[in-house]
């Protein structure tokens, strides 16, 4: 794994470059498992789009009158929308324990790390993050349903929690 340089020295786009590297180096035990009759079915891992984090150039995105991102190819539409997803599970950008997004304290560094991936007009701003708002409102409601609700005490709830997580926001779901 090569070293990637930071273009802010902002603490928030540390720790989003830290938890990156983290990240990539997880291997998923489902691709490691025989296929047989009667193995576990194959589960879906969540997206970490690992080649847009890692790359330096910038992919070109045209929008449409409603300042929604349509081309230049579908490709790069998907992968943008899945990034913005990334995005939002991230907790250094995204934390868990934030109750109103408009409060966010790090939407000028979320904004400079999608400019450094994307070469993206500054009039697709806000549906970028009403994009991520959604992906977080998405996500945390999942955490809350799968890893929060089904126990039934704090001690299981923790024990069980998932490791990209980090425990004071997660402590926090519940409030």
């Amino acid at each position: 794994m090569q070293q990637l340089p930071l273009n802010s020295t902002t603490r928030t786009l540390q720790m989003v470059h830290e938890q990156f590297e983290d990240s990539s180096n997880h291997e998923t035990n489902e691709q490691s498992k025989e296929q047989g009759p009667y193995a576990e079915k194959r589960k879906r891992v969540k997206t970490l789009m690992s080649s847009v984090h890692g790359r330096k150039e910038h992919k070109l995105i045209v929008l449409n009158e409603n300042n929604q991102h349509i081309g230049p190819t579908d490709i790069v539409v998907v992968e943008l929308g899945s990034f913005l997803g990334t995005l939002a599970r991230n907790a250094p950008f995204c934390p868990l324990n934030v109750f109103n997004r408009r409060k966010l304290e790090t939407k000028e560094d979320m904004w400079k790390y999608i400019k450094g991936k994307y070469d993206i007009p500054d009039a697709a701003k806000r549906w970028i993050f009403d994009s991520i708002a959604n992906a977080w409102r998405k996500y945390k409601n999942q955490l809350m349903k799968d890893h929060f609700q089904v126990y039934e005490n704090d001690e299981l709830r923790m024990e069980k929690r998932l490791v990209d997580v980090p425990e004071s926001q997660f402590r926090d779901l519940n409030y």
